[in-house]
C-alpha cells in the first residue's frame, strides 16, 4: 500500500494546482495510467480511486490523450451510470475530437432532463465562446449568476467575457462579487487590482494591488502556499511600482471615490516597491518551490533561473530608463 498511499496524497496535492498547470497535467496522467491496466492496484486506492480517475481523464484531455480519457470515462460509467460529472466528461471528450455540434446536442439533451446543471450550462457557454459568440455567452453567464450567485467561477468567467469586450468596467464589478464571495483569495484582489488599472482608476488599483500583495506575503510565511505565489507577488509588486510612479508624476481622480495616498507615502511605496522587485531578480538563480509528489521539480527549478539580460532590462525598467 506504500505506493498507493503515496499517490493519493500526490492526486490531493495536484487538486491544489491551477488546472492549466501543464507539468502537474503530466504527472497526474504518469501516475494514473498505471491504475487503468491494474485493477488489483486500483481496488487498493479505495474510494480515492475513483476521484484519480476523473482527474486523469481530464488531464488526459488537457493533454491531447483521448484514448486515456476514454478508458477512463468507461469504469466511471460503469460505477456512476447516470452520474452528471462523466456525462460532462463524455461532452469534454466531443469538444476535444472537434465534435461540437455532437456535444451540443449532448448538452441540451441534458439540460431538458435537468435544467439545473450547472457545470452543463458552463460547458455551454464555453462553446458559445470558442463559436465566437459573445452575445449568447454573455446571456447564459448573467442567467447562471442570476441562479448560482455564489458560484465564483461563473464571476470570474464573467469578468473575462467583460473584459475580452472591452467593457472593464462591468468586469471590475463582475470581480467585485467574486471578492464578496472569497475574500481570502489573493489572485482575485490581483486580478482586480489590473482592471482597475485599466479603467484608469489608479487609486483603486493601487489600494488592490498593495492588498494583494499583503494578503501574498502572509500565506507565503505559512506552509503550502499556492502554487505561483512567488511569481503573482511580482506582479503585484510592479503594480504597486506603477501606481506609485504614475501618481507621482500625474494625480489622478478616482470613479470609485478612492483617496489616493499622500506624495510622501507614495515615494514610500514606490522604494518599497523597488526593493521587492530587485529581491526578485537578484539572484541569477531564482528558483521556484518543488512540487510535492512531481518527478519534474528539478526541471521546473532549473527553468525559473532568471538571465542576466531579463535583470538588466527590469533595473532599467525601475530606473525609468
Amino acid at each position: 500500500m506504500g505506493a498507493e498511499s503515496a499517490d493519493i496524497r500526490a492526486f490531493q496535492a495536484f487538486r491544489t494546482y491551477p488546472t492549466r498547470d501543464t507539468p502537474a497535467q503530466q504527472d497526474i496522467l504518469a501516475r494514473g495510467q498505471k491504475y487503468l491496466s491494474d485493477a488489483r492496484a486500483f481496488r487498493k486506492l479505495g474510494n480515492e480511486g475513483w476521484a484519480m480517475l476523473e482527474q486523469v481523464a481530464f488531464a488526459a484531455l488537457s493533454l491531447g490523450q483521448i484514448n486515456v480519457a476514454d478508458e477512463c470515462i468507461a469504469k466511471l460509467s460503469a460505477q456512476f451510470p447516470a452520474s452528471p460529472r462523466v456525462d460532462r466528461l463524455r461532452g469534454l471528450v466531443l469538444e476535444a475530437r472537434g465534435d461540437e455540434v455532437a456535444a451540443e446536442t449532448l448538452y441540451a439533451a441534458l439540460l431538458d432532463a435537468d435544467p439545473s446543471n450547472l457545470a452543463i450550462r458552463k460547458r455551454q457557454v464555453t462553446l458559445s465562446r470558442g463559436r465566437g459568440n459573445v452575445d449568447e455567452a454573455l446571456e447564459e453567464l448573467l442567467v447562471i449568476v442570476d441562479t448560482w450567485y455564489t458560484d465564483v467561477e461563473a464571476w470570474l468567467e464573467l469578468a473575462d467575457l467583460y473584459a475580452e469586450c472591452g467593457l472593464y468596467s462591468q468586469s471590475l464589478s463582475a470581480l467585485s462579487h467574486t471578492l464578496l464571495l472569497n475574500p481570502q483569495n489573493p489572485f482575485h484582489v490581483l486580478r482586480s487590482a489590473e482592471t482597475a488599472y485599466t479603467t484608469q482608476d489608479v487609486p483603486l488599483a493601487l489600494k488592490f494591488f498593495l492588498r494583494a500583495v499583503e494578503m501574498m506575503d502572509d500565506a507565503a510565511d505559512g506552509s503550502g502556499s499556492p502554487a505561483g505565489l512567488a511569481g503573482a507577488a511580482t506582479r503585484g509588486w510592479y503594480g504597486v511600482k506603477l501606481c506609485a510612479r504614475r501618481l507621482l508624476q500625474a494625480p489622478s481622480s478616482s470613479s470609485s471615490g478612492t483617496a489616493a495616498p499622500s506624495d510622501q507615502h507614495l515615494a514610500l511605496l514606490d522604494e518599497l516597491a523597488t526593493e521587492r522587485i530587485l529581491a526578485a531578480y537578484s539572484s541569477p538563480a531564482v528558483r521556484s518551490k518543488p512540487r510535492v509528489g512531481t518527478k519534474n521539480a528539478k526541471r521546473v527549478d532549473e527553468e525559473n533561473v532568471v538571465p542576466a539580460e531579463v535583470r538588466g532590462v527590469v533595473l532599467k525598467w525601475l530606473q525609468g530608463k
